[in-house]
């Protein structure tokens, strides 16, 4: 992404309070990165290559926290390292 970062995008979108989820989906395995992100309010960060389960999981959760669901209750670490 030109000019900004993954990370840096999720906090614009804090700063300027849009509550839409955020799911993170890359082939960088940066731990330090994921924990930040999911720290921030992302609902899930997954690592490729990834199932379809986790991926759909993913996208429920997001769903759910949209519908004022818990966050992050469907989504795992093994889920976001599934192959």
């Amino acid at each position: 992404m030109p000019g900004m970062n993954g990370i840096e995008l999720q906090r614009q979108l804090t700063v300027n309070r849009c509550e839409s989820p955020v799911i993170f989906i890359t082939a960088h395995g940066d731990e330090e990165a994921r924990a930040r992100a999911l720290r921030d309010g992302a609902v899930a960060y997954l690592f490729k290559p990834f199932s379809e389960d986790a991926l759909l999981n993913a996208v429920h959760t997001a769903l759910d926290s949209k519908n004022g669901g818990a966050k992050g209750d469907r989504n795992s670490e093994e889920e976001s390292h599934a192959t």
